[in-house]
């Protein structure tokens, strides 16, 4: 494959985009204990330096076996091949190799995952990165390409980001250098110089652009307001029914307090799954409508903000609140509708997803921003959103726990309202276990589950087998697989698929059959991790669970037993992995989310970033809120420097023109 055809894959236009496209982890190229092939259990990784004995292949079939010698131990392994034929230039009798391999149970077999030569860079380094790709992207075809970036004369033009007094400072690498360390590194100390310094950029870039957008915020007055009327927000409380929390109680009227106030509103709803942070989003948003302003709530999926909608819809619109759902995918005609009656005011709420970020959307007085699950939403998106009023309120929710000491770097002076009570006076009971794809207690889990009428989620972290790496093959990765499997074993019309390549009306038919109980089996994507409401749902079976962050399991599970029956969650993982129990088995004996956030930073390593699929801020793609939390304390230090003397220090001002992308606040700060 060509570096012109990698970047056409990949919708890029440069080498820079291209060395840009950073590995998401580090996978492990030591070798691992050599143990007789009989001993070894299903699933079980290995990495082997082998001497090969014999080799046979059938062509028809695109099969290769092999029998290879381990060189420490002198154990005969056999091997096996599948599709990948190009690997007959690698094996040859006599010839010594390492291995990546997982044993399969039904071959008897080590299922081969890498061929590699002994004197290959990633094996005497003792890791190898992993990217993102498209399933039409090879690895080793991108690996190349990257390469030869860096081994060519463009690499001598890439340029450093952060101004220079600060690479000065903290003593980083030339950004062409770290590209090198980091893509090709020569050992785990050579990757962490490398990483050290994207880890400042976003870090700093993060804060710089926070601070900004507070800044601006600062600068407005709300001028001349109208209060919101109290008697008539209780009046709502009364025609929902609902009995809320003192928390809750408690933070309404400090939302309330702010949208009466000069200053303009910056809160972070913190609170974990089930404790109704949803229901109090609505009454700021009735609050808004009071005092003529118009609103929007921000949804990070489709699913969700049709969710969002429907609530909005049976607990405002009844108060003559008009409520409107817009989508990326809506028909042309209906969305140049919705934005004109929006542009006009005829519109009170608008509910959305990253849609409503976007340059057309525009309001007749937009007045109050809620975004549902901060940390999925850059902070650039958010500024964006704030720009499209004058003095916006903002209020942010989160099911994510931030501890207190980074509020401030990553929310600055954001006042904090919490949820700890659950409403009602439910108190949730979720059983959580660790098990393996084979154990007998899933099926029945799903028996039982049905024959009480409880709703069934069933998690798997992939669609297809698109992008799988080298460590996740030979898992139930694949939705789509797993879901012929059940529908299969339990019918049909029992089971339905939901991922987010759905049409939003296909989403919407699914999760109606699924609430209703008429489907009661959902095997879908993490699509479902935040905000999904369905009150009877008993039974959750997470495959594949160390792909997934520690936080987006405890999420994931908040979706089950909120009704405050019992309720199991089946944490299924078949490796070997030490390391990997304990984590899993920490989520499943914990149920603090803040304690779980907590282990789950402290405890990753060099395989992880940001830690693959977290429930993490976009900005920090590879930085992380704890993990990094020394090297985000220097960055907001910085950014408190950088943004006191934009009209003094050129170098800081070209840099905050670079990172600040919303011209509203861009300008008025450069002004």
């Amino acid at each position: 494959m060509t570096k012109t055809e990698v970047m056409k894959k990949l919708g890029l236009h440069s080498d820079l985009e291209l060395l840009e496209c950073l590995p998401i982890r580090y996978e492990p190229m030591t070798p691992t204990r050599e143990i007789p092939q009989a001993l070894m259990e299903p699933g079980q990784p290995v990495r082997l330096q082998v001497e090969i004995i014999k080799v046979t292949t059938l062509l028809k079939q695109g099969i290769i076996r092999f029998t290879a010698r381990g060189l420490q131990s002198g154990h005969l392994y056999s091997f096996i091949v599948f599709h990948q034929m190009f690997y007959l230039n690698r094996v040859a009798t006599g010839r010594r190799v390492f291995v990546t391999a997982i044993f399969s149970p039904r071959s008897k077999q080590l299922s081969v995952r890498g061929i590699f030569e002994l004197d290959n860079r990633f094996v005497r380094a003792g890791l190898r990165p992993v990217y993102r790709l498209p399933r039409d992207v090879s690895r080793s075809g991108f690996e190349r390409t990257i390469e030869g970036i860096l081994n060519s004369d463009s690499i001598n033009s890439v340029q450093d980001v952060i101004p220079a007094d600060l690479m000065k400072k903290y003593h980083l690498l030339p950004r062409r250098k770290a590209f090198y360390r980091i893509h090709l590194p020569a050992n785990e100390r050579d990757m962490k110089l490398g990483l050290r310094v994207f880890q400042y950029e976003q870090c700093l870039s993060y804060c710089v652009t926070s601070l900004a957008n507070r800044k601006y915020l600062s600068m407005l007055k709300k001028g001349t307001i109208a209060r919101v009327d109290i008697r008539k927000l209780n009046d709502l409380v009364k025609a929902t029914g609902y009995t809320l929390t003192g928390d809750q109680v408690r933070a309404i009227r400090e939302i309330v307090d702010d949208m009466n106030s000069d200053g303009v509103m910056f809160r972070l709803l913190e609170g974990d799954v089930s404790t109704g942070k949803t229901l109090v989003a609505l009454f700021a948003l009735y609050a808004n409508y009071l005092r003529g302003g118009q609103g929007t709530l921000v949804a990070p999926t489709q699913a969700l903000a049709q969710q969002h909608y429907a609530n909005a819809l049976r607990i405002l619109a009844p108060m003559g609140v008009k409520i409107a759902l817009l989508s990326a995918k809506m028909k042309a005609g209906e969305h140049r509708k919705l934005l004109a009656d929006l542009a006009e005011g005829k519109i009170d709420v608008v509910i959305t997803t990253h849609a409503g970020a976007s340059e057309g959307v525009t309001y007749r007085s937009l007045k109050l921003v809620v975004i549902d699950e901060q940390q999925n939403f850059g902070v650039s998106q958010r500024a964006s959103l704030i720009a499209k009023g004058g003095a916006v309120d903002t209020l942010m929710m989160t099911a994510t726990p931030i501890p207190r000491t980074m509020l401030k770097i990553k929310s600055g002076d954001t006042q904090l309202s919490v949820l700890n009570e659950f409403p009602h006076g439910i108190v949730r009971r979720v059983e959580t276990r660790l098990t393996t794809s084979d154990d007998l207690l899933i099926d029945r889990a799903i028996v039982k589950a049905m024959e009480r009428q409880r709703q069934i989620f069933v998690i798997v972290p992939r669609i297809d087998e698109a992008a799988i790496d080298s460590e996740e093959m030979g898992q139930n990765v694949s939705a789509k697989e797993v879901y012929e499997r059940f529908a299969g074993k339990y019918g049909e019309k029992k089971v339905q698929l939901l991922h987010g390549r759905m049409k939003a009306l296909d989403q919407n038919n699914v999760l109606a059959r699924f609430e209703s109980g008429e489907a009661p089996i959902l095997v879908s994507t993490s699509v479902v991790e935040v905000g999904m409401d369905i009150q009877r749902a008993g039974l959750m079976i997470i495959y594949s669970a160390n792909l997934f962050g520690l936080s987006a399991l405890h999420q994931l599970r908040g979706r089950i037993g909120r009704d405050g029956s019992y309720a199991l969650c089946l944490l299924v993982y078949d490796g070997r992995e030490a390391d990997v129990k304990a984590k899993l088995a920490y989520v499943a004996e914990h149920d603090n989310g803040f304690d779980i956030a907590q282990y789950d930073a402290e405890s990753r390593g060099t395989g992880s970033l940001a830690g693959l699929n977290q429930s993490g801020s976009s900005d920090l793609a590879i930085a992380d809120f704890v993990g990094n939390v020394a090297m985000l304390e220097c960055a907001a230090a910085d950014a408190e420097r950088i943004i006191a003397s934009l009209n003094t220090d050129v170098d800081y001002a070209a840099y905050a023109r670079r990172v600040l992308t919303e011209k509203t606040i861009r300008d008025a700060l450069l002004a």
